[in-house]
């Protein structure tokens, strides 16, 4: 929450508390975080709240001389005032004041005792805001005039309900299940004969190439093609696999740690990778940071003022290789073992 104010005493000190009625309001508002914005630190929250106010502002504010920003979060008081870009190592702070350099202001420091007028603009709870926040983690989206005509009232009852109907059931997969869906996929019967009969591994049949490099580690328990500890699933199951795999909305590679204990089968890598890009919860609610903006090399004045260097290995023999950025001039270097 935000109140925009503009000064009508006459006291010399510009300040938002230089006396209690010489300030007047002339605009108040605000909006809750996203479920992403909600994760933010304290001073990044802080701060996504001072450009709300600003940008929300802008029609007042944009070239005012003596404009004063007052908030109740001292670490900001450094971040916007004499702090420059290049001294913020943070990204998303980086980001939050570059979108503040439109205004020219000076940040004050203000109690939060005595900052009730935007605390209760942040803290105001209601029905359309409940609502708000319903659709918002729902998915629903409704034009204005929608919600001016209708008036829906969801309590934590079907919140629930509609939140579990809209999860797909996930089922635990078996190790019987996965014995019986073996015997039904022609192409695990291959590869569990090829596995079971064949004693020369290097002329493994070709229609079960994809396993030529795995064949030192594959055997065959119950029945079941195994690599190593991991069971080798058949493609009927492999989707119920990574709905499992993804059932606690994890990143890429704590879902490969998990199957890396249990589960694989040819190009599983690049299937838990789309499995994570197509869920859309995980899109919407993961946490973003920005890439910093790119940096320019500096140029060298003279030969060897700048080197670059790095190691590489050829028929199991290490290499130092160092080159001068200025004129190119390269230098090798062998370390024998």
């Amino acid at each position: 929450g935000f109140f925009l104010m503009q000064k009508w005493c006459d006291c010399s000190k510009l300040h938002p508390k230089c006396c209690q009625d010489g300030w007047k309001l002339v605009l108040a508002g605000g909006r809750f975080t996203k479920p992403a914005e909600s994760r933010y630190s304290p001073v990044e929250g802080e701060m996504l709240g001072v450009v709300e106010g600003l940008h929300k502002a802008k029609h007042f504010i944009l070239g005012c001389e003596k404009l004063i920003v007052a908030v109740d979060h001292k670490p900001l008081l450094g971040l916007l005032n004499d702090k420059s870009l290049a001294d913020i190592d943070n990204p998303r702070l980086l980001m939050l004041k570059e979108k503040t350099l439109w205004f020219n202001f000076q940040v004050v420091w203000v109690p939060g005792r005595t900052n009730s007028g935007p605390d209760c603009m942040s803290r105001v709870r209601n029905e359309s805001t409940k609502q708000a926040r319903i659709n918002c983690i729902l998915g629903f989206s409704r034009t204005d005039n929608e919600a001016s005509r209708e008036d829906i009232q969801i309590n934590e009852v079907d919140i629930i309900d509609s939140i579990v109907a809209s999860i797909s059931p996930i089922e635990a997969i078996t190790f019987e299940k996965v014995k019986q869906e073996v015997q039904k996929d022609q192409e695990m019967l291959k590869l569990v004969e090829a596995i079971t009969e064949m004693s020369d591994f290097d002329s493994f049949p070709d229609y079960l190439s994809v396993y030529s490099k795995l064949k030192e580690n594959l055997s065959v328990v119950d029945g079941v093609p195994m690599y190593g500890r991991r069971l080798i699933i058949p493609s009927n199951l492999r989707r119920s696999i990574l709905d499992c795999l993804h059932s606690a909305h994890q990143c890429p590679a704590k879902m490969n740690d998990r199957a890396k204990q249990s589960v694989y089968w040819p190009g599983i890598t690049s299937d838990i990778e789309n499995k994570r890009r197509a869920c859309v919860y995980c899109n919407k609610n993961a946490p973003t940071q920005p890439m910093m903006p790119p940096m320019p090399l500096a140029s060298p004045d003279f030969p060897f003022q700048m080197i670059v260097g790095d190691y590489f290995t050829v028929k199991s023999r290490t290499w130092l290789v160092i080159a001068d950025r200025f004129s190119g001039w390269l230098s090798l270097k062998y370390y024998p073992r």
